[in-house]
C-alpha cells in the first residue's frame, strides 16, 4: 500500500511541477476559462528548449461519449496548416525544386494569365492581391484541387501583386497546388514526405478516413447556457487543403515547435534547414490595419506582446480553434487546441506565457485622440469597398460626419492619424482601426481592416 501511495504522489507531482515549473495555476486558468466560455474541451502544451515540459488534455473529446482529451488526441487545426505549407515550400525551394521569385506558371500550367504571373513569395506572404476564399465544405476528392484552381479566372486577382498584405486562403491553396505540380505528388503526400515523416509527426494527416483511426476530438457548437452539440458533418474541403483542415495533436505539433526553436533540429537530427526557419520568421509584409509592429513572414504572424517578440498562427474551423505561439529568442512555445466553435482561450495562453517567461506588466491601450477631418478628406473616402467572399464596407457622410457601415450597423468613423481611422464596432464590441489608401497612379483605393484589404468598387 505504501509503495502504491508513493507512486501516486510522484504522478501527481509530475502533472503540476516539471523542471522547476509549477503548472497548478495554469490548470486552474484552463478549467475556469472552459467553464466561463461553455467549452467542451482543450489540450494545452508548453515546450521549452528541446522538450515538452507540460502537455495535458482538459474536458471531453466528444460530449456524447465523454472520451477524454490526451496529448495524442488529434484536432483540426485550421489555418495553422499555412505554417506547414510554408515550411514545405521553403524546404523545396532550399533544395532547388522551386524558386520563390519565379512566376508560378513555370510550375503550374493552364492557369489564368494573372494567376500565372504570381510568385510563391507573394502567395506565402499574402501579398499576391488574390481574394480570400474561406470555404470549409467542398470536395473530398483530392484530385479535384487541380480542376478547381484551374477554373479560377483573372477576377481572383483583386489587386496587383506585391503591393500590400491581404490574407488569403485561396492564395495558400494556389501555393500548395504549385508545390504539388512541381513535386509530382498529391499535396497531402508531399507534406507527409517532406515534413510529417521526417519530424516524426505520426498521427498528423489531412485525410478524414485516416484521422478517424486515431483518438479524435470532434468539433462542437455552443450557446451560453446550453450543452454543446457535436458538429455534423465536420469541415472537409480537399480543394483547400494547403490553407486548412490539417489534423494534428499536441504531441505532434510539439515536435514541429521543438525543431523550429532549435534551428530545424530535433532528436539530434537536422530536419528543416535553418534558412527555412529564418525566412518563415522574417517580416515580409506589414499588417496595415494594426498600428503596432504586427507583420507577416511566410506562414506566420509576428509582433511584440508584453515586451516579448512572438511568432504565431491561429486556426479556426467550424467546431475547432487552435493556436501555435513561438518565442524563438527565449526558446519556448505554447500550443492550445480546442474543440468548441469560436472559443479562443486567450487567458490560458497568457497564463502559459507568464508561467514560463518574465513579461512586462499589462498596459491598457490609450484612447487615441480624434483629429479634424475636412469635407474634402471625407469625400475621398466615400464609397463601397469589397472583399468578395468576406463582407462589404460602406463609407458615407451623414449630418456632416463620416460613417462606416458593416453588417447592417452604422458607426461614426474618426480620424486618428495619417490614413488611419477608428470606430466602435457593435459586432466585435471593441475599438477597430482601419487603414485607408486613396486611389493613386491608376491603382484603386482600398481599406484595410483586420487582415484583409477591401477594394473600392
Amino acid at each position: 500500500m505504501k509503495r502504491k501511495f508513493t507512486i501516486l504522489i510522484t504522478f501527481v507531482c509530475l502533472t503540476t511541477s516539471v523542471f522547476g515549473q509549477n503548472f497548478s495555476e495554469l490548470e486552474k486558468t484552463v478549467r475556469a476559462e472552459l467553464q466561463e466560455k461553455n467549452a467542451i474541451g482543450a489540450g494545452v502544451a508548453i515546450i521549452k528548449n528541446d522538450r515538452v515540459i507540460f502537455a495535458k488534455g482538459f474536458g471531453a473529446a466528444n460530449v456524447e461519449t465523454n472520451a477524454p482529451i490526451t496529448p495524442d488526441t488529434i484536432f483540426q487545426i485550421g489555418s495553422i496548416t499555412k505554417t506547414f505549407t510554408a515550411a514545405m515550400i521553403l524546404s523545396m525551394s532550399q533544395k532547388g525544386r522551386l524558386k520563390l521569385d519565379a512566376p508560378i506558371g513555370d510550375y503550374a500550367k493552364n492557369l489564368s494569365p494573372k494567376l500565372s504571373r504570381m510568385t510563391l513569395d507573394q502567395l506565402l506572404s499574402h501579398t499576391a492581391g488574390i481574394i480570400d476564399e474561406p470555404d470549409e465544405y467542398g470536395a473530398a476528392d483530392e484530385s479535384l484541387m487541380a480542376n478547381y484552381i484551374r477554373s479560377w479566372t483573372d477576377d481572383y486577382c483583386l489587386f496587383d501583386g506585391g503591393r500590400f498584405f491581404s490574407y488569403s486562403n485561396s492564395g495558400y491553396a494556389l501555393a500548395g497546388f504549385t508545390a504539388q505540380e512541381s513535386g509530382g505528388k498529391l499535396y497531402a503526400d508531399l507534406m507527409t514526405e517532406i515534413i510529417f515523416q521526417p519530424l516524426g509527426m505520426r498521427n498528423t494527416t489531412f485525410r478524414p478516413t485516416v484521422a478517424m483511426t486515431y483518438p479524435l476530438a470532434v468539433g462542437h457548437q455552443t450557446k451560453q447556457g446550453e450543452r454543446p452539440t457535436v458538429v455534423r458533418p465536420l469541415p472537409q474541403d480537399a480543394r483547400l487543403y494547403p490553407a486548412g483542415t490539417m489534423y494534428s495533436s499536441l504531441n505532434d505539433l510539439a515536435r514541429f515547435a521543438i525543431a523550429f526553436l532549435n534551428g530545424g533540429k530535433i532528436d539530434g537530427k537536422q530536419i528543416i534547414a535553418p534558412s527555412v526557419i529564418e525566412k518563415m520568421s522574417t517580416p515580409h509584409a506589414k499588417q496595415l490595419s494594426m498600428a503596432d509592429d504586427s507583420s507577416y513572414g511566410y506562414g506566420l504572424f509576428m509582433n511584440t506582446r508584453r515586451g516579448v517578440r512572438v511568432v504565431w498562427h491561429d486556426g479556426s474551423m467550424t467546431g475547432y480553434v487552435a493556436s501555435l505561439l513561438l518565442v524563438p529568442e527565449q526558446k519556448f512555445a505554447v500550443i492550445i487546441l480546442g474543440n468548441t466553435n469560436n472559443v479562443v482561450l486567450n487567458k490560458t495562453q497568457e497564463k502559459a506565457m507568464e508561467t514560463i517567461s518574465s513579461l512586462k506588466p499589462k498596459e491598457e491601450p490609450k484612447p487615441k485622440q480624434s483629429q479634424p477631418l475636412t469635407k474634402a478628406e471625407m469625400q475621398k473616402l466615400v464609397g463601397t469597398y469589397s472583399q468578395p467572399n468576406r463582407f462589404k464596407i460602406e463609407i458615407f457622410i451623414k449630418d456632416g460626419k463620416l460613417y462606416i457601415r458593416e453588417f447592417n450597423q452604422e458607426m461614426i468613423l474618426s480620424k486618428i492619424g495619417e490614413n488611419r481611422f477608428s470606430f466602435q464596432s457593435q459586432v466585435a464590441k471593441q475599438t477597430v482601426e482601419i487603414y485607408t489608401q486613396p486611389a493613386e497612379r491608376g491603382k484603386p483605393a482600398f481599406v484595410h481592416q483586420y487582415v484583409w484589404a477591401f477594394k473600392k468598387m
